[in-house]
């Protein structure tokens, strides 16, 4: 997972070191990775990504809306940003997540 903002028209990482993780492992035990549960938080009312594993079907995001009272304390400056994660489950890629989003004042 990465938190990346924009700069100089190239997406650069912003805050931490992007990591991997089982998302399976993660659904089973979210305080264990305590970035990845933040991160998960702002999308979680908008996915049905709400159970362990095993996942059939379609892992749906839908109306996804930025919550700003949840990212207030993030210092983040004007400008691009994205979260960009690959998910694995059980050692095998399932999906990658692009969100892109503008901070303006």
């Amino acid at each position: 997972m990465a938190f990346v903002k924009k700069s100089k028209n190239k997406y650069n990482n912003y805050m931490f070191t992007p990591g991997n993780f089982d998302a399976c492992k993660f659904l089973k035990n979210r305080s264990q990775m305590p970035i990845a549960n933040y991160l998960f938080t702002i999308i979680g009312d908008y996915t049905n990504l709400n159970h362990t594993c095993p996942y059939k079907g379609e892992i749906v995001i839908d109306r996804f809306r930025i919550n700003m009272d949840r990212i207030k304390w993030i210092p983040m400056p004007p400008g691009d940003y994205g979260i960009l994660s690959h998910f694995s489950c059980n050692g095998k890629e399932k999906f990658y997540l692009k969100i892109f989003f503008s901070f303006t004042d």
